[in-house]
């Protein structure tokens, strides 16, 4: 049965709860510390106490230890100007996936929200983990849609209802465990889309707005399998929302869906078919000072000019990641719990990364060039690097030269619509797919971003050319099974033959493209300077006052080669790696359970408690 929360709280028992919760915070810390003491050694033979050393230069009192300029002179004025920032990430990241012609709306027109979400967005990260902390101070959905008149009506049935908390389906993963020390809450919320049942039909031009929220964190994977109500995953429409959708299509003239949320959601429906919507906003999780943006994003004040930076897939079940997500384990590794109660023995877990290169987009795109039998049109539904404008643009490549180490690539932006926008410029690098990387496992997907920039605002007709520009070695692959002659194995290598620069409009479409030749194969395997890629000197070198890396000809730098030989023993004897060259049969299927060959169990617990003289 679905559980149900109230939706409000008044701020006097937010205020109690809040205080009571402050205190059994601090209540905790004090007891953590002391069993932290009282655990001293227990905690030193997993993490090390290690020792301090303080040196004293003797030319100290020269540096220039202001390493930031200081351009506020209060916390005050720090605050605002971290608001104007936010504003403007909000202003330049917003994504428009999906405009029929509704969109802008006209300042002063009637809007009628839907959705748990429009009174309880997630603003940032909800859990202890990362930096997006939870919002203070934020400005609501409501407040920035200042520039509308508000028809409330399904507000007002959302207030007087509760809301669902919709959980697992039964033998599937609990909805509401954190996963991790970190927390988190998989739960679907949303009111039962009963409670718009009967709802009038709004006023004539009315815009229904549907918001939807997803939570994101680190620590955790989200839920990946079914809810009670039969949503396939976490990053699925709800019953209920779809319930909201269809409430605001039967009342109102148009309706635009608003989503809220750090991840890609599965929004096929809501481009064609019973639940297809007329506009579709990508706002990110908009902090504090996001919502301040939303009446102008509406009203085309400002137009959006963001892309997606991750793939939307029509099925996120079908991709090559989603066998690895959950729990694996062995079936011959036991251990005992390392917890200061008594947890009990159990089977270690593991986790193979099958997919190597081929991660988002870069295993959509190749999956399309080399699987006659992929659909990408039915697999994909926005490509990454998509997104929408209120004008239209054209982008034109100039030239694409290389020379002293560096391609440069020209593109002259025009826009050729009838009102001001940004438009982004992407550049993709597609590599000679060799005899070579078949035989030994050099991996290369069909295109990979290599450069982008985004124009200044431009007016209708006006147009700006954007040099973008990228090092000749960045086009370099990495080869883990070269031997390098050295005692070291693996590096990378820029092999000879064309490669193709494409100008896009995203990941998928091509607008124009380039050759550029290179003549030799290069092994950036660490036999003298010129073998080492400048990306690793500069990583390795010392910094000037700007903070630029100083690159010494005479030098001693290393060349990236593998790290954990191991491990990469372990993924070429005892798992399967994605490759081109066997693309059908090597596609990721990560089982449950396996039992690890002994000659990798002595090693496990070495990544485990990591000590880096073994």
């Amino acid at each position: 049965m679905a559980k149900k929360n109230k939706l409000k709280m008044s701020n006097k028992k937010y205020r109690v709860l809040h205080g009571i919760g402050i205190f059994f915070l601090l209540l905790l810390i004090i007891i953590v510390n002391t069993a932290g003491s009282i655990a001293d050694g227990l905690l030193n033979s997993y993490v090390s106490r290690g020792s301090t050393s303080i040196s004293n230069p003797s030319d100290r009192a020269t540096w220039n230890a202001t390493y930031y300029e200081e351009l506020y002179s209060s916390a005050e004025e720090a605050k605002e100007g971290a608001y104007a920032v936010a504003l403007e990430v909000q202003q330049e990241g917003t994504v428009l996936l999906k405009n029929d012609g509704v969109l802008p709306l006209a300042a002063g027109s009637t809007v009628r929200p839907f959705g748990y979400a429009y009174e309880n967005p997630i603003y940032g990260q909800l859990t202890t983990g990362g930096s997006a902390k939870m919002a203070v101070d934020p400005v609501t959905p409501e407040q920035g849609l200042s520039a509308f008149t508000i028809d409330t009506a399904a507000v007002e049935r959302m207030e007087e209802s509760e809301v669902i908390a919709t959980v697992e389906a039964a033998g599937t993963k609990a909805a509401g465990e954190a996963g991790s020390m970190l927390g988190g809450d998989c739960k679907l919320y949303e009111y039962d889309a009963s409670i718009y049942d009967g709802l009038e039909a709004a006023a004539p031009g009315t815009t229904g707005i549907v918001f939807i929220t997803r939570a994101g964190q680190e620590g955790q994977d989200q839920k990946h399998d079914a809810y009670e109500d039969g949503t396939p995953h976490y990053l699925a429409l709800s019953a209920n929302e779809k319930g909201a959708i269809a409430a605001s299509k039967a009342t109102c003239d148009n309706t635009i869906v608003v989503y809220v949320g750090s991840a890609s959601m599965e929004f096929g429906e809501l481009m064609e078919g019973e639940y297809a919507v007329d506009a579709i906003i990508y706002y990110g999780h908009p902090g504090d000072r996001g919502f301040a943006a939303f009446s102008d994003i509406l009203t085309g004040a400002v137009n959006p000019s963001g892309r997606t930076v991750d793939i939307w897939p029509a099925d996120l079940t079908a991709g090559p990641t989603y066998t690895a997500i959950g729990d694996h384990t062995y079936t011959n590794l036991p251990t005992e719990s390392g917890s200061f109660t008594d947890g009990g023995s159990f089977n270690r877990t593991f986790n193979e990364y099958r997919e190597g290169v081929y991660m988002g987009y870069r295993w959509y795109e190749t999956a399309d060039e080399v699987d006659p039998t992929f659909d990408y049109d039915a697999a994909v539904v926005y490509p990454f690097g998509y997104g929408l404008s209120y004008t239209t643009f054209e982008q034109k490549l100039d030239s694409v030269v290389e020379a002293n180490g560096t391609v440069s690539v020209t593109v002259t932006v025009t826009n050729t619509g009838s009102v001001a926008g940004k438009d982004v410029v992407q550049v993709y690098l597609t590599s000679p797919y060799t005899e070579l990387d078949a035989a030994t496992g050099i991996e290369k997907p069909v295109r990979v971003l290599i450069a982008f920039d985004k124009t200044k605002l431009l007016d209708a007709g006006q147009s700006q050319t954007l040099t973008l520009t990228f090092a000749t070695e960045d086009m370099a692959s990495y080869s883990y099974a070269h031997d390098n002659g050295n005692g070291t194995t693996g590096c990378y290598v820029l092999e000879a033959g064309d490669y193709t620069v494409s100008l896009c409009a995203n990941s998928h479409d091509v607008i124009d493209s380039a050759t550029v030749t290179v003549a030799e194969t290069i092994w950036y395997d660490g036999s003298d300077n010129d073998h080492i890629r400048n990306a690793e000197k500069e990583m390795q070198a010392e910094l000037d006052a700007s903070g630029n890396a100083i690159i010494e000809a005479d030098g001693t730098y290393t060349a990236a080669t593998n790290r954990f030989q191991n491990m990469t023993d372990y993924m070429v004897e005892e798992s399967v790696i994605l490759t081109r060259a066997d693309w059908t049969n090597t596609q990721p299927d990560v089982p449950e359970t396996r039992e690890i060959a002994d000659e990798y169990t002595e090693r496990h617990d070495l990544y485990v408690t990591f000590d880096p003289e073994t």
